[in-house]
């Protein structure tokens, strides 16, 4: 028998007379039926393969053959996977057997995991999944983003006085969910505030309004507060001569000492101001986040709501007392209002209270109204989490027993908690 001269350098699937090369194994194999076509049985796609070739792909158990139909060729799945082989996904099943998932520790999970890897905890006794937004596991009953509860009290800027023998200013609307403590406009606290972990959050610390420094204009309101979605409204300037009633805002601005109105506080943020009154030679008490102005008496700013938010009781959002003719004004409301003029000039409300500012008086040369106080957003949360405000917030932040306390005392910008 003449020896057979096979090529010395043949690629995978030659084919020899009756012989084809198999690459892997790197013999020629006996071809009887002097077919150029052969099967492979890898977990990757056979090299150089020739037209007709077949291959089970075994990390799926389907099977492949080769086709080359001259101007393009590729591997086309011939059926469904063999026998053994069950490829469980975009199918449904009857089966009342079990899906084994990978099993381990926590020390033995995957080094490089990607986001939706499900594994079973043997040391947690429970099935978890990675996420990457977290770039951490969570058991199925965790939720991958940990929201916790924040306690907040978000109070606007007090609204200016009003000039000459003037209404106060309105103490800034107060918003709160402090549970066990009142909101504002004799509401009840607000409801449960949902924080998330790298959420980002507007603050905004309300400024306290200018009093009028003529008899032509009303005290101007003060600015809004905000905390996310909460948003406190500025209280309302205090009323002047020729612009006589007070203006509405987070509580009104008392009015002006000719009969005038106060203005109207909002819905469960402030009370309204007080009227102002010609024989009394007052103007209207401002209006505060506890009590209407005028409540203790012609002139009197109304009270504010005592919060202990900060580990202690204080008292924000009172109304400016009205100006007076030459006289000892009245009381300014408890909270922060400022003292309208009389023998003195008015003052302004308190910082970061939302106080109102006090009316201007009436009979000495400066009867300007008193500039309202500027407000303060805080935020109480659990310690294990940590507030980090952008650069244009002004803020400190302290530790009441298991909570941390952040007070924002000025500026606009945004909060994230990590």
């Amino acid at each position: 028998m003449a020896a057979l001269n096979f090529p010395l350098s043949p690629n995978d699937g030659d084919v020899y007379g009756n012989y084809v090369y198999d690459a892997t194994e790197g013999v020629w194999n006996a071809n009887p039926q002097q077919l150029a076509s052969r099967f492979v049985t890898s977990a990757t796609q056979p090299t150089s393969p020739s037209n007709g070739d077949g291959w089970l792909d075994t990390n799926t158990g389907k099977t492949y053959i080769y086709y080359n139909d001259g101007s393009s060729a590729q591997w086309i799945e011939s059926g469904n996977p063999v026998i053994g082989f069950v490829d469980p996904y975009d199918q449904t099943t009857t089966s009342t057997g079990y899906l084994a998932l990978p099993k381990g520790t926590s020390a033995q999970r995957p080094v490089a995991p990607e986001n939706g890897d499900i594994r079973f905890n043997t040391e947690l006794g429970e099935p978890e999944y990675y996420s990457e937004n977290e770039s951490s596991w969570f058991l199925f009953r965790q939720q991958a983003i940990s929201e916790f509860s924040v306690e907040y009290l978000v109070i606007a800027g007090g609204g200016g006085g009003g000039y000459d023998t003037a209404g106060a200013g309105g103490a800034g609307g107060y918003r709160s969910n402090v549970s066990g403590e009142p909101s504002g406009g004799g509401a009840s606290a607000e409801s449960a505030f949902a924080a998330v972990p790298g959420s980002t959050y507007t603050v905004t610390v309300g400024a306290g309004a200018a009093g009028s420094t003529s008899s032509g204009a009303k005290g101007t309101n003060g600015s809004q507060s905000i905390f996310s979605s909460i948003i406190s409204t500025g209280g309302g300037g205090g009323g002047s001569p020729t612009s006589q009633p007070g203006a509405s805002g987070g509580s009104g601005g008392g009015g002006h000492k000719n009969d005038a109105a106060g203005g109207s506080g909002t819905t469960d943020q402030g009370f309204a101001g007080g009227t102002g009154n010609d024989a009394g030679n007052k103007g209207g008490g401002g209006g505060g986040a506890g009590e209407a102005g005028n409540t203790d008496g012609l002139g009197y700013g109304g009270d504010g709501v005592s919060s202990s938010i900060t580990g202690s009781s204080v008292t924000r959002a009172g109304g400016g007392s009205g100006g007076t003719g030459n006289v000892a004004p009245p009381v300014a409301g408890d909270g922060g209002g400022g003292t309208g003029g009389g023998t003195s000039p008015a003052t302004s409300g308190g910082t970061n209270t939302g106080g109102g500012g006090g009316g201007g008086a009436g009979a000495i040369a400066t009867r300007t109204g008193g500039t309202g106080g500027s407000g303060i957003v805080i935020i109480k949360y659990p310690s294990s989490f940590t507030a980090n405000p952008t650069v244009g917030l002004t803020s400190t932040t302290s530790t009441v027993g298991d909570y941390k306390v952040t007070q924002f005392t000025a500026g606009t910008g945004t909060v994230t908690f990590s």
